[in-house]
C-alpha cells in the first residue's frame, strides 16, 4: 500500500502532529522494508522541518 501511495506522489518527508516522519516511525516500530522503501524514495534522516 505504502508503495502505491507513494507512486501517487505521497510525501515521504511529511511530519505527523507529534513532529514524526514516516522514516523514523518505521525505525521505531522495527519495520525494515517500510524503512528501506521510504530511503528509495528520498525521505532524509537528517533533514529536519
Amino acid at each position: 500500500m505504502a508503495g502505491l501511495l507513494i507512486a501517487k506522489g505521497a510525501d515521504v518527508n511529511v511530519m505527523d502532529k507529534r513532529g514524526s516522519k514516516p522514516l523514523q516511525c518505521a525505525k521505531e516500530n522495527h519495520n525494515e522494508n517500510m524503512a528501506y522503501l521510504l530511503k528509495r524514495h528520498g525521505e532524509s534522516e537528517n533533514e529536519k522541518n
